[in-house]
């Protein structure tokens, strides 16, 4: 819900079991049910709790929660059935133009929620292939000099100037919803490689199927933190009920119908006459600010995951200061493909990144083929020095 405007379900077609989604910080949205009860309910947010009005008296339950943390949904599940009427959503102006806590992933508490830790990074979720302990990403500190700059502004000028370039890029603000600088063809097509586990990673915690317990947030750990493709099929099968095929549709119809990505196909493997993991630059971008926004069930956990990735030091991150958090995943993939139709060889070297700087939020998302891990280090750097004034900025403007 955003702006203040009425949203309307029409009952006759809505199945009132299931849950209804009201952004966090939403505590005091009025619920108008229009029936014969004239029911009204109020989200009270300090306690959590869902109060419905019926004429002179109040009665209290507890069906959903509140989650006041950053991007979470609340589901609250309604518990009185009508036929016909709408429900009418009217957001308070403090949603007008909402304010989110920026993602400050060292802070305490950070990775815990309401029902205790989310992840003990000193026992729990270790990788399956390296038996780690979980830590929290972060730049590798790699000094971005004369020579850096000098090419960073031979690729950006590119990538900003050539029609459907090797290097498709898009740097947003996630507090402000917007694009602050991005390449000439960011809706470019590209195989996707490992960056798409980011969308399989959102239909699985999305999915009631998908049933995201202990055995299933460690297949997650290990399919974002190690890239592990075992745990892509694994959780993509889980999403639809542990079948493959209805694993895939299932990506397909989150991304689509839940999320409005209608031209990516974020799936992994081939549905129909449809090849699997072609997406763009400008859709993943959506996915990430819309994982921001806790557009999805589970969405939190997913951020909280990237934020543990221990891929990209030698490419997006390389020269991130060391002192700056960086969650994020990457793609790489050489070898045989197909991408819109045809056969290809593909050489995709992808990175998206969350970071923040100076209390705001913000992502950067690079897909390129043929692409090397040192020009997506050489891109990412100079952005986030040319546009944030990271590290004191570029020494000088390109020309």
């Amino acid at each position: 819900m955003s702006g203040c405007h009425f949203q309307s379900f029409n009952f006759s077609n809505f199945n009132c079991e299931e849950p209804i989604l009201f952004p966090a910080g939403s505590f005091s949205t009025v619920v108008e049910m229009e029936s014969k009860d004239h029911l009204l309910g109020q989200v009270v947010g300090s306690k959590g709790e869902f109060i419905f009005e019926k004429k002179d008296f109040k009665k209290k339950a507890s069906p959903g929660h509140i989650d006041k943390k950053r991007g979470s949904l609340l589901d609250i599940n309604l518990i009185t059935k009508t036929s016909s009427k709408a429900l009418k959503l009217d957001c308070p102006p403090s949603l007008i133009n909402p304010v989110r806590s920026p993602i400050d992933p060292d802070s305490r508490g950070f990775y815990e929620n309401g029902s205790g830790n989310y992840l003990d990074l000193s026992t729990q979720y270790r990788s399956s292939s390296r038996k780690n302990k979980a830590s929290i990403a972060k730049g590798s500190g790699i000094s971005f000099g004369e020579k850096e700059r000098l090419s960073y502004c031979r690729i950006k000028k590119e990538s900003q100037s050539i029609d459907d370039g090797t290097i498709q890029w898009d740097l947003r603000n996630l507090d402000e919803d917007t694009s602050l600088a991005k390449s000439k063809s960011p809706d470019k097509f590209f195989y996707g490689a490992s960056v798409s586990k980011v969308f399989v990673a959102g239909a699985y915690l999305n999915s009631v199927k998908g049933n995201a317990d202990a055995s299933g947030k460690q297949e997650l750990m290990n399919m974002i933190v190690e890239s592990n493709n075992a745990s892509w099929r694994n959780l993509q099968n889980r999403s639809g009920g542990g079948d493959a095929r209805s694993g895939m549709r299932e990506v397909d119809r989150f991304l689509k119908e839940d999320l409005g990505i209608t031209k990516s196909n974020g799936f992994r493997g081939d549905l129909g006459s449809r090849h699997g993991n072609e997406i763009s630059t400008s859709d993943l971008s959506d996915f990430i600010q819309k994982t921001y926004d806790g557009s999805y069930r589970g969405s939190e956990d997913l951020l909280k995951t990237m934020f543990l990735s221990r891929t990209g030091s030698k490419r997006g991150k390389k020269y991130f200061p060391s002192s700056m958090t960086v969650g994020g995943k990457t793609g790489t993939y050489k070898g045989a493909t197909r991408l819109e139709g045809r056969s290809i060889q593909s050489r995709s070297n992808h990175h998206t990144m969350i970071f923040q700087h100076e209390g705001k939020s913000y992502s950067l998302s690079v897909l390129s083929d043929p692409g090397n891990d040192e020009t997506v280090a050489i891109l990412s750097g100079g952005i986030i020095r040319d546009y944030l004034g990271v590290d004191g900025g570029l020494a000088k403007p390109c020309d």
